[in-house]
């Protein structure tokens, strides 16, 4: 015999369940393995002819070989059938959607996901099966799937709920029976209890949640508790409701959750029960209400995850305004602008005293009211909230006194203020602990041992100086892309300057800092660099300026960066080590390969991010993302770089000609007209991209030869960037962006000159001396730039030899020499000099004595009209 059973207690995703399972199995029969609820024993009480559930109080006599189990593994659920579940000669199949705990029946085939219901599993095996309902059968499904997902509103419910429903509609579901099901109305002993659960009820605040706690006692026992207990869930709009009622010699719990912070199938399991994270029961013996209910406390205090709270969330310090007796609205509209905010909370005598909203600036202002009082303008008195005040309740506050931010108070002191969109950032994504994501603990584990070892000593004095200590921005960045970079930059949420102190101190290292910026540069015995910098925040007094800085949070710190995806941080402190926090979507745009500003006036603030965005969109193979790309485009056409000093301007396109394969930057910046900023003739062709890529390849085959003798990858490019260029339009590039002379002299100016010592290069039959005096005095830049340039193989096999042998050749003959043969020294000296060293170079001479002779018999005539030269003159 087969037969298909629930839980006891079976509600309508147990009938669903059962009937959809008896379509997979259709010998099987169903069971009820205790009385139903009371909606389903009504719904039965209709439907009993058309749908077939038996009850059975002793399964042994029914000869059972398989078993199949629905929305239950839980044995101790089952009444007299728990005993089967480990028979040998019963197949066991379970079907469930519930999570997983230590009582679990293990069965020979168990089919488990985690969607809201059970009824929802098995009817995407039915459609799988092209298996059809009847309009009865697929109602009660809906009833199931409804039922379990609180109509699709429970947190649980999953995309597959929703998409069962529709199905479900299509085969002919009646909504007016679902209704008139699943909205119950309480009958009078409900309605009593409801009342002393009400009356007994109290509230307890746990880790920033309020959870209601009710009791009640009655002398019988009393179906549908976890209909009242929705019912008081859907009164007191609290995170979590739990009853718990004496019936008898049993005490019957029952819970609701709407935090998935607060898991009641967690809790309950501590009592025996179970069911899901937001809906769950059980059944005591032997503990009186008052035992239970210091057990549920404790049970509670154990399980909650903590919520965030206004102080984590919250930024700090605060930026405010002084109210004087001449602080006008004029006064509160520059420190808004100053600081980017909308609202400034005022403050008289260090007591907040009121706040002042840009709306109402701005309706002031722009009916001439600029030089009004701030004092009749501000509201008063202040909605404040205290800094333990979970984020659901900040919510509440805010929608019931229709505010856009909140003053954080600690006592009568303001630590803090949280913003509307705070608010729903953390909402929406769970938590603001949701979004410190996962720690790359392996990835940490991967970086070079003595970084490890620096990156946990720098939370460790963190933790000695009671600050929170981050690595931030790009080391985050390549960490996350498994992209090698060791350069380090900390943010102290405190003191920077002091935490780089002790840094320095404990590593034997040296520290400067700079007290305006509140930064600091500890430099290691090895000479490595680590930047600390105190957590801060900045604003420009006019587009383009270099930023004014003040102490702010880490929050604050990451927004003011570049680009979301440079505005991740890892926490460095024991307890938290590890922790990254992405405040702003980073770690999504980093997937998704998105460069996108913080803030619609980020490139109008700092115009060299615009180089930045280009440069990170091509070193990653990124994209910009739409919004960003017309913000650049926009900040371009204002002619903003006119505003940038010529060095910050250097400097970046340094760092981008310094890039790997700077290429796909220059190509990009040549299509946003970009290029021009170096001078309005550099025009990228087809010619100067072949000599672009020819250089990468010429630079990674010299790259021991150009770390050897310190040259600069960066220039060799911008040799290229420049050929077309006149040598008059090349010296203007320098003294308009002040570019060193030493790296000027390393620059091609003249192409004319380039192209002689090519076409000298590829003559054939070339002397080695010929090869010496072409190249001499050339920068080691220019010679690998004219490898790119030409595509003319002898030349870069003559260049090499040069590199490689002949300008380590060493004179035989020196000016010394010379006194010794007896030569009076004058100006035939240099040309006797050279011819000599030209004869060595190419094999004539080979020692002094052959040197002596090679002057007697060539070159001493030289000498001689030297001296009429003299004589004559």
């Amino acid at each position: 015999m087969e037969v298909i059973i629930s839980h006891i207690g079976a509600d309508f995703d147990s009938l669903a369940s059962m009937i959809a399972a008896q379509k997979l199995y259709p010998r099987a029969k169903l069971y009820f393995t205790g009385p139903p609820e009371r909606a389903v024993r009504e719904f039965m009480n209709l439907y009993k002819d058309f749908i077939q559930v038996e009850y059975a109080r002793d399964p042994k006599h029914l000869n059972i070989t398989r078993l199949i189990i629905v929305d239950c593994r839980n044995p101790f659920r089952l009444g007299n059938f728990k005993d089967l579940v480990t028979s040998p000669q019963v197949e066991v199949i379970i079907f469930d959607h519930h999570p997983p705990s230590q009582e679990c029946i293990k069965g020979d085939i168990n089919e488990v996901e985690i969607v809201g219901a059970t009824a929802t599993m098995l009817m995407k095996k039915l459609i799988e099966k092209e298996i059809r309902l009847s309009p009865l059968e697929a109602t009660v499904m809906a009833l199931g799937i409804y039922e379990e997902t609180g109509s699709l509103l429970f947190s649980s419910t999953t995309p597959d709920d929703a998409r069962m429903v529709a199905e479900l509609l299509g085969m002919g579901v009646n909504l007016q029976t679902v209704s008139d099901f699943i909205f119950q109305y309480l009958n009078e002993e409900q309605r009593k209890l409801l009342n002393d659960l009400i009356l007994s009820s109290y509230v307890l605040k746990i880790k920033g949640f309020q959870i209601l706690i009710a009791r009640s006692k009655t002398e019988k026992f009393l179906e549908g508790v976890a209909l009242v207990t929705h019912r008081l869930m859907d009164l007191e709009r609290m995170d979590a409701v739990f009853i718990i009622v004496e019936m008898g010699d049993r005490v019957h719990m029952a819970a609701r959750s709407i935090r998935p912070a607060i898991d009641v199938n967690h809790v309950m399991k501590f009592f025996g029960g179970g069911g899901h994270a937001t809906a769950s029961s059980a059944v005591v013996k032997g503990l009186s209400l008052t035992d239970i209910e210091n057990k549920l406390k404790k049970a509670l205090q154990r399980s909650v995850i903590p919520q965030t709270s206004a102080r984590d969330m919250m930024s700090h310090p605060v930026k405010t305004i002084e109210l004087k007796e001449d602080t006008s609205l004029n006064n509160a509209f520059e420190a808004m602008q100053r600081f980017g905010h909308f609202s400034l909370p005022v403050m008289k005598d260090g007591k907040l005293t009121g706040i002042i909203d840009r709306i109402d600036v701005d309706k002031a202002r722009s009916h001439g009211y600029g030089n009004a009082p701030l004092s009749v303008y501000m509201s008063k008195p202040v909605v404040t909230s205290q800094a333990d005040v979970s984020v659901f309740q900040l919510q509440s506050i805010m929608m019931e006194k229709g505010v856009s931010c909140l003053p954080i108070l600690d006592g009568e002191n303001l630590v803090g203020i949280v913003t509307r969109q705070d608010v729903l950032e953390a909402i929406h994504k769970r938590d603001l602990k949701a979004h410190k994501i996962e720690k790359p603990i392996d990835r940490l584990k991967k970086l070079p041992e003595h970084i490890r070892e620096l990156l946990i000593t720098c939370g460790k004095i963190g933790d000695k100086l009671k600050m929170p200590v981050y690595v931030v921005g790009g080391f985050v960045r390549d960490l996350l892309l498994g992209v090698e970079n060791l350069d380090i930059d900390l943010v102290a949420e405190g003191d920077g300057i002091l935490f780089g102190e002790y840094l320095a101190k404990h590593l034997g290292g040296r520290h400067k800092f700079h007290e305006k910026f509140g930064t600091s540069i500890v430099i290691l015995p090895d000479e490595m660099h680590i930047d600390v910098a105190s957590s801060r925040t900045e604003y420009y007094t006019r587009p383009a300026a270099l930023p004014e800085v003040t102490e702010s949070s880490v929050k604050q710190d990451l927004y003011r960066r570049d680009f979301t995806i440079n505005a991740l941080a890892i926490r460095l402190n024991r307890r938290y080590y590890g922790e990254v926090l992405d405040f702003f979507g980073c770690r999504k745009d980093l997937a998704n390969g998105v460069v996108r500003v913080l803030h619609p006036m980020s490139f109008l603030d700092d115009p060299t991010r615009i180089l930045r965005a280009v440069k990170f969109e091509q070193r990653y193979q990124f994209r910009m993302d739409p919004g960003t790309e017309n913000q650049l485009r926009d900040a371009l056409s204002k002619n903003i770089f006119d505003h940038v000093s010529a060095e910050r301007i250097r400097n970046e396109f340094i760092e981008i000609l310094q890039e790997a394969r700077p290429l796909p930057t220059v190509k990009r910046m040549d299509q946003l007209k970009i290029l021009r900023l170096i001078h309005k003739n550099i025009n990228l062709d087809s010619r100067m991209i072949e000599v672009f890529e020819a250089a990468t390849g010429a630079i990674v085959q010299f790259s021991e030869l150009l770390k050897k003798e310190g040259a600069k990858s960066w220039i060799i490019y911008f040799n290229v960037l420049v050929m077309r260029l006149e040598p008059n339009e090349i010296k203007e590039i320098g003294e308009r962006f002040h570019v060193p002379g030493d790296i000027i002299s390393r620059v091609s100016f003249d192409k004319n000159r380039i192209h002689e010592i090519i076409r000298v290069l590829c003559s054939r039959n070339l002397k080695t001396s010929e090869i010496y005096r072409i190249l001499d005095g050339l920068s080691i830049e220019t010679m690998i730039f004219i490898i790119a340039r030409t595509r003319m193989r002898g030349v870069g096999t003559r260049i090499l030899q040069y590199l490689n042998n002949i300008r380590h050749i060493k004179p035989l003959i020196t000016g010394e020499t010379l006194k010794k043969w007896g030569i009076t020294a004058g100006p035939a000296y240099k040309e006797i000099l050279r011819i000599l060293f030209d004869a060595q170079l190419d094999g004539q001479i080979k020692t002094e004595s052959g040197a002596r002779e090679f002057y007697e018999s060539r070159l001493k005539s030289l000498v001689v009209a030297d001296k009429k030269k003299k004589k004559n003159g």
